[in-house]
This record gives C-alpha cells, structure tokens and sequence, in this order.
C-alpha cells in the first residue's frame, strides 16, 4: 500500500524504511544514530501517523509525546532506541 507523504521522516527498522520508499522519500542524511535494542538509560523513540493529515512524527521527549496524542496521531511503532537530552529524564531500566 503506498501512502502519500508530503514531509520528512525519520526510519530505522526495515519495516520502517521500505514504508519510507513506498512513501516516495529519498536518503538525504544520517540525522542521528538509533539503537535497534534498548541500552541503559536509553529511551524509546516513537512514530505516530495523523491519518488527516497524512503526516507522520517520530518523538521521544515526554512532553511531544504527549502532544502528539492530543492532536490525534496514532501510535505505529518504536523505531528504536535514543539517549535523551540533558533537558530530559530518562525511562527506567
């Protein structure tokens, strides 16, 4: 199924880039490096998708994640794992 894109995105499973081919993105650039599997004081960063709006987001701060699910965007998956920003706690162990 190919949906129509019309931003950036971010990707790091398979799963996650062939949707990003299908989607008509192109590589630009490594923004970040993203671990498959969790590692201490790592946290999961989400994707989300706004069928409305045919927009997807990737977040992993609290805050945004919280947004997000206000103005309607459904959870997909986790694209992997991050270390946060020194503004931001870190999930469990």
């Amino acid at each position: 199924m190919v949906v129509e894109c019309t931003d950036n995105c971010g990707a790091c499973t398979d799963d996650a880039k062939q949707t990003a081919v299908e989607c008509g993105y192109i590589h630009i650039r490594e923004d970040c490096r993203i671990r498959r599997k969790h590692k201490g004081g790592s946290i999961p960063l989400k994707t989300f998708w706004h069928a409305g709006r045919k927009d997807n987001q990737t977040a992993c701060h609290p805050d945004t994640l919280e947004q997000a699910e206000k103005d309607g965007y459904t959870f997909i998956r986790t694209e992997g794992y991050v270390f946060p920003s020194d503004d931001q706690e870190s999930s469990s162990d």
